[in-house]
């Protein structure tokens, strides 16, 4: 498996031998996806803006994977790291930065009336 070849590549255990346990981060994935959806639909009807839903769901599951990329114990050589952060966490920042601007902007737009054209 990916996980038994990372944890030989970095001597945590011999080749042949009994690989070390790691997470189930499957089955965190799929709470965390669950309370992301319940969270959501509860949110949806009290929304203030189009877009805050999305932007939410932007910013929350790109925390989550934050988090979960931290407790993944197959990464391969292919993904940098780049001060100590994998591609994968760089693309959730990315994801949490521009639903954030989103959901900015998307307030701002909503606090901004909207005049109707002149006859």
């Amino acid at each position: 498996s990916p996980a038994y070849r990372r944890q030989v590549e970095l001597g945590l255990i011999a080749s042949g031998g009994t690989a070390l346990p790691v997470h189930p981060v499957q089955l965190y994935e799929f709470a965390a996806a669950l309370i992301l959806f319940l969270f959501l639909w509860a949110r949806f009807p009290k929304r203030r803006c189009a877009g805050e839903v999305v932007a939410a769901f932007g910013m929350l599951y790109g925390s989550w994977r934050l988090i979960a990329e931290a407790l993944r114990a197959d990464h391969p050589g292919w993904r940098p790291d780049v001060f100590g952060v994998t591609a994968n966490q760089w693309l959730s920042l990315i994801l949490i930065a521009v639903a954030g601007t989103g959901w900015l902007a998307a307030s701002r737009a909503a606090r901004t009336p909207v005049s109707s054209p002149k006859r």
